[in-house]
């Protein structure tokens, strides 16, 4: 639907993004304003996504340094009681 001249250059607020902007380009507005706001919520989970699996590798990360000194202590005793026999 084409707006008349008029009424096109008039200045409305996008209820999306709370912009100011002539009435002749709201739709076109609009539409590009939806698709930002999706990419942003994409943008949002796969955020989450990413933090959980840089969080998860620190944890298997100190575990791996948790299970070498407890190899080296265990290393290093057992080398002991020979030593000492």
């Amino acid at each position: 639907m084409k707006l008349e001249k008029k009424y096109q250059e008039e200045t409305i607020i996008c209820r999306i993004c709370a912009q100011e902007m002539k009435t002749g380009v709201l739709k076109e507005h609009s539409n590009l304003c939806r698709k930002q706001g999706e990419i942003e919520k994409s943008q949002k989970v796969l955020d989450k996504k990413l933090s959980e699996m840089i969080h998860q590798a620190q944890i298997k990360s100190k575990n791996v340094h948790t299970n070498i000194v407890l190899t080296r202590y265990i290393l290093i005793s057992k080398s002991s009681l020979f030593i000492h026999h």
